[in-house]
């Protein structure tokens, strides 16, 4: 019920924001409204009481449906709603007079849906006694408790893959201080960490001989129980139970601290979900500096990050040899497998994607089954079907969803909406959560930054997994295991949260018609969905496509799409549907917040430039395009990202256009005179993020079109070149009062020529943290090639992060003054001749420095011996790596 409760959250907050801003507008239905709002939070407090029961109950399985479907019908009449204000409130006073009745009209409609509404769920309300569930029925944790505790009881001992972390943990339980420490195994669901954990319990040669007192608790999830937690604690110490039972908690907190005072004890803490958990028992352990440690298992790292400053043990996957051996003996129970089969057995092996919960589950049931070509090559073809069916993994991670704070929820369930193996774009998948409104406001703090905060708490929880880093240490990329894709795409089915997977729609779609759907995320015919009359698209909110053929929208599709999808937020055609000619009657769809086309002709339909409630414009599939003064109209939009060179048009200075207040970052624009004449007129006031495609005028003239971008933090520069290193005058015109107020703090050069003057020029920005080169020619003045220093006094005093790939030096050194790049922590090369950067040159001496990675594809004798003499003297972490040139 995560979903039904995260829109009622939204429902009423946005009814109290109607009533505040928009009570003029709210005429008759202001009372509806107001009463539905009340009833919504009626609503909110019986779900998390719902939320308790058993799921499998068919009582509650009724409730919670038809509190969703309620939910989901208050959703479409609000936002019917406010579209029709805001359409009204554009309109010109003499449209707005001619429509006066339609407009009263369709109010009136609205308020009779709200009435309806308002009636069902007082009917809710009164029939709530038929809903109450005896407590002897169970509830959903105790379901999942009573599995994890199974489960617990049939591992075994046998670690295939992280002989590594054991021998590392037990090095560590018998060495180092004598102090209690505390040490943690963090991994998701299914991964191994009680199995490692129990490796180290099971250790008679060195663990059980070192420490004289060993005790094991599974704690589990948020319904644990400290008294339970100590008193189970006791009992595998050894402790008599029928002592034990009738004592009150604090009693048995001081029975345990005075059983394990005076002794050198090793305590595992198994499934730890809170940090409430440690508070509660942290009292029991004594540090007597004799040795003692406490091992936690847990799928948060925060858990144990707030129990210990000592870095946590994550569990990585399996490789494919450790899948292989994991998978052979559980198949074959020691026997070796017959060689035929091998082959296959290694693909199966593979596609459970190191996850050893899956490969147990897999192997344990083919161990059952013939052992034949047959049987594993059908296995092979629906190896996630076969593990779903077990339902065991499912169950196993559907702990760490229902574990999850709400806002948190939907967040997670918009996974499964990307295909298998999916490099998901971090700043993609937040701009979609921003779309739809779920990322929650935090005091002050952007939107953006909080959507962050949710991605690396789901990482944080094991449910996410870290792909590619930017260059100031943040997410470019993340993806997810194939099994929580699953867990994604079960739970958006039942919430009706979001239908994935959809394929060949003409034969799916006698089951796919059965309900509304509220998101779709189609995986090939995508124009076939869109032109279907078989399905109810009314209610839907979003619609991605991840179509492999590359398609175009025919006019029946847009016809469709136009007059069907009217409360449509997220229109995501992905890179394979081409837009076509995008009728005028896309302006219709004035709920889109999101939308992202394939464009192939370098002029943008002005119907795009109507959708007046626009967050993010993505555009793609044409080198250039030219936007038309309309595109002011989007006085919502925050994200213009448009990959081709763009335009403005000449004179799109008008007293008629606004500025775009809310625009934070735009690219790839091209610099020229209309652009430099919408800046100077403040027409983007908050940019944060830039991206300049070419440019008629030089780096020095940019620069004073800074103090007119006073947010700009993030600058990317394409295919420009900077002025020459001998035009004087062109230098001679920078003010350097605007370099000094500049709040720049990354700046990205790509495919440029660059003077060493307009590098210097850079250097004396305070701001700036992070600096890219990339295949950028760096031309030495004169003065440099005689010893004279490249990089000056005092330059790039808060540099942290230097990245130079490809490009070079024209001169022969890259000299710094002793006073430059003090900061720098971070450096990264690649692709680049060593040559002028090695050699008398103080970069790599800087004394910040922490990690160095060098990736080199050029190689002499000299060079070699530079090298390895960095490699005796270096303090920093170094890693060198050599490209094999495979031509």
């Amino acid at each position: 019920m995560a979903m039904a409760e995260s829109i009622i959250t939204n429902l009423v907050q946005q009814l109290g924001l109607l009533a505040i801003e928009e009570a003029q507008s709210l005429n008759n239905v202001e009372g509806q409204c107001l009463s539905l709002m009340d009833r919504l939070k009626f609503m909110k407090s019986f779900l998390r009481d719902c939320e308790d029961r058993e799921t499998e109950h068919d009582t509650v399985k009724e409730l919670q449906e038809l509190i969703r479907e309620v939910a989901f019908q208050a959703e479409d009449v609000i936002e019917t709603f406010v579209l029709e204000t805001q359409r009204h409130q554009l309109r010109s006073k003499t449209k707005r007079f001619v429509h006066k009745v339609e407009h009263w009209r369709t109010l009136r409609g609205i308020g009779k849906e709200i009435d309806s509404i308002n009636q069902r769920i007082s009917k809710i309300y009164e029939d709530k006694d038929k809903y109450q569930i005896k407590l002897g029925e169970g509830s959903r944790s105790s379901h999942f408790e009573n599995l994890l505790r199974k489960r617990r009881m049939e591992v075994d001992d046998e670690v295939v893959g992280f002989n590594d972390v054991v021998d590392t943990l037990q090095k560590q339980l018998i060495e180092g201080s004598s102090q209690l420490e505390v040490m943690s195994i963090i991994g998701m669901g299914g991964l191994g960490k009680t199995t490692v954990a129990k490796k180290l319990n099971n250790d008679d040669k060195v663990i059980r001989k070192h420490f004289k007192c060993i005790g094991w608790v599974f704690v589990s999830d948020q319904d644990y129980k400290t008294q339970e937690v100590i008193l189970n604690l006791l009992k595998s110490l050894g402790k008599k139970m029928d002592v034990l039972e009738p004592m009150e908690t604090q009693e048995l907190k001081r029975t345990l601290c005075d059983h394990l005072m005076g002794q050198r004890y090793l305590i595992f803490l198994d499934d730890v979900w809170h940090k409430t958990m440690w508070d509660e028992v942290k009292e029991c352990f004594p540090d007597k500096s004799n040795g003692s440690r406490i091992v936690i298992t847990s799928r948060i790292a925060e858990v144990a990050r707030y129990a210990s400053p000592k870095e946590p043990h994550f569990l990585r996957f399996l490789d494919k040899e450790e899948s292989w051996s994991l998978f052979s003996k559980k198949v074959f129970r020691g026997d070796p497998c017959p060689r035929h089969l091998e082959p296959l057995g290694r693909q199966i092996a593979m596609k459970c994607k190191g996850l050893p919960l899956s490969i147990v589950v897999l192997g344990s049931m083919l161990a059952t089954k013939e052992k034949s070509e047959r049987v594993w090559e059908r296995t092979m073809n629906y190896v996630s079907s076969f593990i779903s069916e077990d339902k065991t993994c499912l169950q196993v991670l559907a702990l760490s969803y229902h574990n999850l704070p709400l806002e948190l929820k939907p967040c997670f369930l918009y996974f499964g909406a990307f295909p298998e193996d999916y490099e998901i774009s971090v700043r993609r998948l937040i701009a979609l959560w921003l779309a739809e409104g779920l990322v929650q406001s935090v005091g002050n703090r952007p939107l953006e930054d909080v959507a962050e905060s949710y991605l690396e708490e789901l990482i944080n929880r094991s449910l996410v997994q870290v792909g590619k880093k930017r260059t100031d240490g943040g997410l470019k990329t993340c993806r997810i295991h194939d099994l929580c894709r699953d867990l994604c795409i079960e739970e958006a089915t039942r919430e009706n949260f979001l239908t994935a997977n959809v394929e060949a729609p003409k034969s799916a779609l006698p089951s796919f018609s059965q309900r509304k759907h509220r998101r779709v995320s189609s995986l090939r015919d995508t124009h076939c969905l869109i032109t279907s009359k078989d399905w109810d698209s009314s209610s839907l909110r979003a619609l991605f496509s991840f179509d492999p053929q590359r398609n175009s929208m025919s006019s029946d599709s847009w016809k469709n799409l136009c007059t069907k999808y009217k409360l449509i937020r997220i229109l995501d055609l992905g890179a394979n549907i081409a837009a076509g000619s995008i009728p005028n009657a896309l302006s219709e769809l004035t709920n889109l917040r999101y939308l992202r086309l394939f464009i192939p002709s370098s002029v943008i339909p002005s119907s795009i430039f109507e959708l007046w409630n626009l967050k993010m414009l993505f555009i793609h599939g044409s080198p250039s395009y030219v936007l038309p003064v309309e595109v002011f109209k989007l006085q919502q939009l925050e994200q213009l990202i448009i990959c081709g060179r763009t335009t403005f048009m000449p004179n799109s200075v008008r007293s008629s256009t606004r500025p775009l207040l809310s625009l934070r970052v735009m690219s790839y624009i091209f610099h020229n005179e209309a652009f430099e004449s919408l800046v100077k007129s403040h027409y983007f006031p908050n940019l944060i993020k830039l991206k300049l495609d070419g440019a008629q005028s030089e780096w020095p003239y940019l620069i004073n079109l800074l103090p007119f971008l006073p947010c700009l933090e993030r600058l990317t520069l394409l295919n420009h070149d900077s002025a020459r290193e001998d035009d004087d005058n062109i230098f001679d015109k920078v003010t350097e009062a605007h370099i000094v107020s500049s709040n720049l703090k990354k700046v990205t050069l790509k495919v440029l020529s660059w003077s060493w003057r307009s590098i210097e020029l850079l250097g004396k920005f305070p701001h700036l943290q992070i600096l890219k080169l990339q295949d950028v020619i760096l031309h030495m003045n004169r003065e440099s090639r005689f010893d004279k220093n490249c990089v000056s006094e005092n330059s790039f005093p808060k540099l942290h992060t230097l990245h130079i790939e490809k490009g070079g030096c024209s001169g022969s050194r890259f000299l710094l003054h002793e006073t430059a790049l003090l900061q720098l922590r971070y450096l990264f090369v690649e692709g680049v001749s060593l040559k002028a950067y090695m050699r008398r040159s103080r970069l790599w001496e800087l004394p910040n420095l922490q990690d160095v990675k060098i990736i080199n594809s050029f190689s002499s004798s000299s060079l070699e011996r530079e090298i390895e003499n960095l490699q005796a003297q270096a303090k920093y972490r170094l890693l060198i790596l050599y490209e094999i040139n495979t031509e």
